[in-house]
């Protein structure tokens, strides 16, 4: 097998990309996401004022400008990536300075060939069906938690673009991204308020919007309505139960890749003994099986230790026969992850079903802590430009780090504008202002680059880097490599991003034939440099 290289650095440690984060500037590219080779134009600055575009490091890109009579401004096509449009004149080179932010773009590759015009991103596109198809197969490792039914409604965050459509702006991200899977919330009192009277609403809306881009969805439903028998949260009605969920899955078909059953029920969303979820669970894996023959089911997340009194006793009331897939929420640091899937692996071993699926549905991280920056509406914060770099750091780390910890799929929380801690912790990919931030340029290029690719091992390349190769189903390998910073190492948060450096790593490729899955003999990591 050829081994062609790739090189792919998913080093984000750098210093502040701007002194303020914040759009005074909208682009015409919803979410200020342009496609790569599309020219794209932005609106609302100062008539006559200069401006100048830096990359995510804040260096000058030489593109320079000022702003018409109008206010607007036009950009070339720009090349993937993530940028500042900034105040003043351009210094050159490499130089920087502290500024002031007048709006961020982020630039995705243009992931298959497309027989409408490029430069629209406007809200007359219609881009239904012509995002993901034919780039990352269908049990591919990357999704994201987006519960867009619940997070973005009307309202959750600035939207002047597709007429202020906030449902179909997050799923034209999420598919020019490139990310195959979503996750999505459901209320089973709200469509279903009375016996029999089923009304999916939004949510079937919702899943036609993701289906028309080719994003597969998992379903997940809790909030059992009054008449089915309320313990405290769980039916007591197992009949409902196997009969909402059998009706479900035949209503929504093929639009939802799986099914889960409640959520994090080892917490406050299932108050009730574990008998009662372990009954209830039997009652709807069986009920959705019978709507959908070989659709995948999965329990509840558990999302303590996996070995606590309440996974035992989960799985003591035979739960393994329940669920197709173990299904887990963490947000620990990646350096926990180890003993974390350690004691996991033990568990599954316990219960005989150590070959299943492990499916992380929910994970997050809180390294950059709590949010410093008043964000743009009242008592609700948001991430500075440094956290906004932590974040965007921890994407690619973890995806490779759960993955090698053999993890199948994971969902990375959460897509759209979402706080919690009283508006203190900010999770969004999306900010309020509806622009997206450093992180989704990482996921983009990390799906565009091995999105479909299988993950081989680590290669051992010395001190301060880590790198991982990644057989590509064309028989190429690419290599993602980054300096090791306080994300890979800290137990906890909150870290800063690490004040700009970088290595280079240099790989000899000879072009020699090996086994498949096997490294190459002449693959060899040579001395770092800095550079």
């Amino acid at each position: 097998m050829k081994s062609p290289i790739c090189l792919v650095s998913t080093a984000l440690v750098c210093v502040s990309l701007f002194a303020d984060a914040g759009a005074t500037v909208t682009f015409d590219a919803p979410g200020h996401v342009a496609v790569e080779g599309a020219p794209v134009a932005a609106r609302g600055g100062d008539p006559g004022a200069a401006w100048r575009l830096v990359d995510w490091r804040g260096r000058d890109t030489g593109i320079a400008g000022v702003f018409g009579e109008d206010g607007t401004a036009a950009l070339p096509p720009l090349k993937a990536g993530y940028y500042g449009v900034v105040a003043g004149e351009g210094l050159g080179g490499d130089s920087k300075r502290t500024t002031t932010s007048l709006a961020t773009l982020a630039v995705v590759a243009d992931l298959k060939p497309r027989s409408v015009d490029l430069k629209a991103q406007r809200a007359d596109l219609k881009p239904e069906g012509r995002f993901t198809e034919g780039v990352v197969s269908a049990d591919s490792f990357y999704g994201v938690d987006s519960a867009l039914s619940w997070i973005s409604s009307s309202g959750a965050f600035d939207c002047p673009w597709n007429g202020g459509d906030t449902y179909r702006t997050v799923s034209d991200l999420i598919a020019l991204a490139g990310v195959p899977h979503t996750r999505e919330r459901l209320s089973w009192s709200e469509v279903e308020p009375e016996p029999g009277v089923l009304d999916y609403g939004r949510y079937m809306a919702n899943a036609d919007l993701l289906q028309k881009r080719g994003i597969l969805v998992s379903g997940m439903f809790h909030n059992a309505p009054t008449w089915a028998g309320r313990i405290k949260k769980l039916p007591a009605d197992l009949g409902a139960v196997y009969r909402f969920c059998a009706g479900t899955a035949t209503a929504f078909g093929d639009r939802m890749g799986d099914w889960e059953f409640w959520n994090e029920e080892d917490i406050g969303f299932c108050p009730e003994p574990v008998w009662d979820y372990a009954a209830a669970l039997k009652a709807a894996y069986l009920g959705f099986k019978a709507g959908r023959p070989g659709l995948t089911v999965l329990p509840g997340a558990l999302c303590q230790q996996p070995d606590s009194p309440y996974a035992r006793a989960l799985f003591d009331n035979d739960a393994a026969k329940f669920g197709d897939v173990f299904n887990y929420h963490t947000y620990v640091a990646p350096a926990r992850y180890p003993a974390m899937f350690a004691t996991l692996r033990a568990f599954l071993e316990r219960y005989g079903i150590d070959g299943r699926a492990i499916w992380m549905t929910e994970c997050g991280t809180n390294l950059e802590g709590h949010s410093k920056k008043e964000g743009v509406r009242s008592g609700i914060m948001a991430h500075s430009p440094e956290q906004e770099l932590v974040m965007a750091e921890f994407y690619p780390k973890s995806q490779i780090a759960l993955q090698m910890e053999g993890v199948a799929r994971n969902y990375y929380f959460v897509f759209g504008a979402y706080n919690e801690a009283n508006g203190a912790k900010d999770w969004g990919i999306m900010r309020r202002d509806g622009t997206v931030k450093p992180g989704y340029a990482a996921m983009a290029a990390m799906v565009r680059e091995v999105g479909a690719a299988r993950l081989e091992g680590e290669l051992r390349v010395g001190d301060g880097l880590r790198a991982y190769l990644f057989a590509q189903p064309d028989g190429s390998q690419t290599v993602a490599f980054w300096s090791v910073s306080p994300v890979d190492t800290a137990s906890d948060g909150p870290v800063a991003p690490e004040p700009e450096y970088a290595r280079t790593l240099r790989v000899a490729v000879s072009g020699a034939d090996a086994p498949h899955g096997v490294l190459p003999p002449a693959l060899r990591a040579t001395p770092l440099s800095e550079g």
